[in-house]
């Protein structure tokens, strides 16, 4: 059986998204509260007393590094909603790139706000708009409708899962407008289309994985054919096979490597309605 460990708890509500910035810290989308939070790493020096696993495992930046419980507010104003620079409606996904700026999707906004780094501002962080620039929103090329994901490559090129349009958007930097790389056809299940989705990645050469969280699996679309995507998990039917999925909200493989299937809880080997995943530079799910 797999087990996990808890690196940090803290009153959040409904937190959706989670990334790392390049000094380990974790960023956290606290969707419900209507901000971006991080968790900070702190490096103690070391002492002749350690603690069996898994109490203290190895982390990116030391290893005796330990989250701070306490957090700080890195985007948004919580608890109020609004359409300002300072403030966010709903985030639904972080995203940090090499530069340490935040991304965030602006779900009920329908945009992409760019915030400083982490610890930065004076005052209350202050986003700049870089896609989506019709709050209402909108399905023209310079719109978005409920961004739900975003995930930026190394030549800060975005890619967008804009979810009441059923397509991914990719922005190039500084541009006006994004053009469609995968769905764009409307919700369906064939694979020329889309339903409802919570994560991307971007894998070598620009290629596409969508979890398709309505239609139980995860399709890969090719940088080389925007037309039709690729079935490379699940089936189609929400089930608890390996070879199944059931709304999945992030990558995956046919291979159980945390959680029990078909069983929710708060114990160490098991996990209640995961919304995010994502891996630090040592590879820790």
């Amino acid at each position: 059986m797999t087990y996990g460990v808890t690196v940090v708890a803290a009153t959040v509500s409904t937190p959706y998204g989670i990334n790392f910035d390049f000094a380990g810290n974790i960023i956290v989308a606290d969707t419900s509260n209507q901000r971006i939070i991080a968790f900070r790493i702190t490096c103690p020096n070391p002492t002749t007393v350690t603690a069996p696993f898994p109490t203290l495992p190895p982390n990116l930046a030391c290893q005796t590094g330990v989250f701070n419980t306490s957090w700080s507010i890195v985007a948004g104003t919580s608890p109020t909603a609004g359409s300002s620079s300072v403030y966010l409606n709903n985030p639904m996904d972080v995203y940090v790139d090499g530069n340490q700026n935040i991304f965030v999707a602006d779900y009920s906004n329908s945009r992409i706000q760019r915030f400083p780094p982490a610890g930065t501002s004076i005052g209350a962080p202050m986003g700049t708009t870089v896609a989506g620039f019709t709050q209402a929103g909108g399905s023209g090329y310079s719109e978005l409708s409920n961004p739900t994901a975003i995930f930026i490559d190394l030549n800060e090129t975005m890619y967008i899962a804009d979810y009441s349009n059923y397509r991914i958007q990719k922005w190039l930097p500084n541009q006006p407008v994004g053009f469609t790389v995968a769905g764009g056809h409307g919700n369906g299940a064939t694979l020329d289309k889309i339903g409802a989705v919570y994560a991307i990645f971007i894998g070598a050469g620009g290629n596409i994985y969508v979890s398709d969280n309505s239609n139980n699996r995860v399709t890969l679309w090719y940088a080389s054919n925007t037309t039709a995507g690729q079935l490379v998990a699940g089936t189609g039917t929400a089930g608890t096979a390996l070879n199944q999925l059931n709304g999945p909200w992030g990558a995956v493989t046919g291979i159980l490597i945390a959680g029990t299937t078909a069983s929710s809880g708060s114990t160490a080997a098991l996990l209640n309605l995961p919304t995010a995943i994502t891996l630090d530079t040592s590879n820790y799910l």
